[in-house]
């Protein structure tokens, strides 16, 4: 037995040693170093889970200068040797912790050093360092903050509902609309703090590996960037990602689920960074649309576009025909013809409405790239349509919106074809080629 200054009982070492191994039951110690090695999606999930709670409860009082200069040395080791030298050091700044919780975070170092240099995994150690450093910098930022993981879980969840999000595709029309609703007011709520850029970074090591393994072992990166913000928004919007990657089942199937939620946050993060620079420069998608309807008869709304008879849709073709024309700069022949073929898959599906309405991210991305006005009109307006396509009542009507927005959206593609070719003969006869 021992005590502090305070003249506070402290279990032996051998004691701390038995109870950490106790907390990674099942597990074997061993196993968190060859998570670099595991294969197993359901393994690596415990090993991290477990990992998780271990630095949850023992990680308050380890100072993160402390934990980063143990860090250094074992990160910047070729050798075991290199490692090796420094554990007088790690016995010194066990003995020197003032809480038993401390002691053990800073003994499981020690514990895996003895257990990686005995099999020479010293990469797999330094694999686990990284995992360590990043569950403890996130745990640190909410102590720091007097926030507790499961209070912001709680109002995670009240937000947006994670499982339905993962499983989107198997919803029905209705609740699909509804979820996308959720998540884009969660990013404009919770995302002006962060970049695109920091999203895209983020995003790309994520599907880097496609598969499952490398899904999960991005919990630790997302906690990482997570106690990186400097505000509690975009640690909050680290969070939803992290949470996802959580509650993600243990089926191959689940890599595309992920994939794609994860375009939807890319594409409306895009959208509302974009809609934040609008603002400054005092204008709105709205204004923009109502310039696009301005080609149209007066009073139209993109409602009537839909929903219009055969005679006022052929009544429209001049006023679509100006429009695409006074339009046609900045807007890029490839972008029309991908979200035609993505257009076109979805008019073809088992639901075509629920999949155009899946397709409206996608398109506000589209919008957040475009650099020209006279572009953003044309697809601002698409938008527009695909949102007032209805998504109850009879299934007759239905299909006559999606047919309606479809033979819209074929006849912007043809004439865009059209002028961008008469241009392009255009330019030939002045340069005499």
């Amino acid at each position: 037995m021992a005590y502090n200054n305070k003249k506070e009982y402290f279990k032996s070492i051998e004691t701390l040693k038995l109870e950490i191994r106790h907390h990674f039951q099942p597990l074997e110690l061993a196993d968190l170093i060859n998570l670099n090695k595991t294969e197993d999606v359901e393994q690596i999930d415990a090993i991290l889970d477990k990992l998780e709670s271990f630095v949850e409860k023992n990680a308050v009082g380890v100072t993160p200068s402390q934990l980063r200069k143990v860090y250094d040395k074992i990160a910047s080791a070729n050798e075991w040797e290199e490692v090796a030298i420094n554990r007088p050091e790690f016995a010194y700044l066990i003995a020197k912790q003032p809480h038993e919780f401390t002691k053990k975070f800073m003994l499981l170092i020690d514990e895996l050093a003895k257990i990686a240099a005995s099999n020479d995994k010293l990469l797999g150690f330094q694999e686990f360092m990284r995992d360590l450093i990043a569950y403890h910098k996130f745990y640190a930022y909410l102590s720091n903050r007097r926030k507790k993981s499961t209070e912001m879980l709680k109002q995670l969840k009240q937000e947006v509902s994670i499982s339905k999000l993962i499983d989107i595709h198997t919803l029905d029309t209705a609740d699909t609309v509804e979820v996308l609703r959720q998540l884009e007011t969660f990013i404009k709520k919770h995302g002006a703090s962060l970049t695109s850029t920091q999203i895209r970074r983020l995003f790309d090591q994520v599907k880097s590996g496609k598969d499952l393994k490398t899904i999960r072992r991005c919990k630790p990166l997302f906690a990482y960037a997570a106690a990186r913000q400097e505000r509690d928004a975009a640690a909050f919007f680290m969070l939803l990602v992290m949470e996802v990657i959580r509650q993600l089942p243990n089926e191959q199937e689940s890599v595309a689920q992920f994939l794609k939620t994860m375009e939807y946050v890319v594409s409306y993060h895009k959208y509302e960074e974009v809609l934040r620079s609008w603002e400054r420069a005092k204008t709105t998608p709205k204004a923009i649309q109502e310039e696009a309807l301005r080609y149209f008869d007066e009073g139209i709304t993109p409602k009537d576009l839909v929903r219009g008879t055969l005679a006022s849709y052929r009544k429209r073709q001049n006023q679509l025909r100006k429009f695409i024309y006074d339009n046609l700069e900045g807007v890029n022949s490839a972008q029309i013809r991908r979200i035609y073929d993505a257009t076109q898959k979805a008019k073809h599906s088992e639901n075509p409405v629920k999949e155009l309405k899946l397709l409206i991210p996608f398109y506000k991305y589209v919008v957040a790239r475009q650099n020209n006005r006279k572009s953003k009109r044309l697809f601002l307006l698409l938008i527009e349509m695909l949102e007032v396509i209805r998504i109850d009542g009879k299934r007759e009507k239905q299909m006559n919106d999606v047919d309606s927005y479809f033979h819209f959206l074929q006849d912007i593609v043809e004439y865009h074809n059209y002028f961008e070719a008469s241009i392009d003969q255009e330019y030939l006869k002045t340069t005499n080629l």
